[in-house]
């Protein structure tokens, strides 16, 4: 089997993540000053003092609790593997604010064609 070389690959989307470790407390507060934030030309999400969404048509920029978001989506299939790596994880996630940027094709294109 031959490997596969970078340009037989197409770029949907670029994700960056930054965590932030500021305290259990420090981390609801946060999101909730967030949400009287106005962001124009994107269109807000919010999912109570665990995550706060601005979403537009080519980018999106997120701010969740992590331990929160471990908890529901991740935790219980760790456990399943390795139960105390996910509680090692667990441990991690406390007091966790994670930031993420997700750019989409459609900058990506545009961004790439002014380089040419």
């Amino acid at each position: 089997v031959s490997q596969s070389r970078y340009h037989d690959y197409e770029v949907m989307r670029v994700d960056f993540a930054k965590n932030f470790k500021i305290g259990e407390k420090q981390v609801s507060q946060y999101i909730e000053r967030l949400q009287g934030i106005y962001y124009p030309r994107r269109k807000t999400n919010r999912y109570g003092n665990e995550t706060i969404m601005f979403a537009g048509q080519v980018s999106s920029l997120r701010f969740y609790d992590k331990l929160k978001e471990y908890r529901k989506n991740d935790l219980k299939r760790i456990k399943q593997i390795d139960e105390v790596k996910a509680y090692n994880v667990l441990e991690l996630a406390q007091g966790m604010l994670r930031i993420e940027v997700k750019i989409g094709k459609k900058k990506l294109q545009y961004d790439y064609a002014k380089d040419k």
